[in-house]
């Protein structure tokens, strides 16, 4: 039996990190994500498919990525990586956790990312996957 669940950014706020400084002329600012995306759960492996990520900062919104599929071995592994954000560059992280409704899922995601005009941004969100 398959379970899935999409996102509803209109069930949680975005929460944000704090900057940090990359290098002192270089700063990342905080900036906010929405993931379009949707969790499968299937014989106990969770699949996260984005569609897309749109990433605000700089006076703009950029997708921040495209189409791509991270699986969790079972839903409570993590965090699952895209790009180098494991080591400290570019990317993002996501985890699941558990809602108190057992039919729902918490996405938590964590990102740094370049806009196009060269600033650069960092953030965190939650956001509880509705089934």
């Amino acid at each position: 039996m398959s379970n899935s669940v999409a996102t509803d950014s209109r069930s949680s706020g975005l929460t944000y990190s704090g900057t940090t400084d990359v290098a002192p002329s270089d700063p990342m600012r905080i900036g906010a994500a929405v993931p379009y995306a949707a969790i499968v759960v299937s014989a106990g492996v969770a699949t996260l498919k984005v569609t897309s990520i749109q990433v605000a900062g700089a006076n703009l919104i950029e997708e921040g990525y495209p189409s791509t599929t991270v699986t969790f071995p079972t839903p409570s592994v993590g965090p699952a990586y895209l790009d180098f954000y494991q080591s400290g560059g570019e990317g993002a992280a996501f985890v699941l956790g558990q809602d108190p409704d057992p039919k729902n899922i918490t996405l938590g995601m964590a990102y740094r990312r370049a806009m196009s005009n060269g600033a650069r941004y960092q953030g965190m969100l939650s956001i509880i996957c509705r089934s």
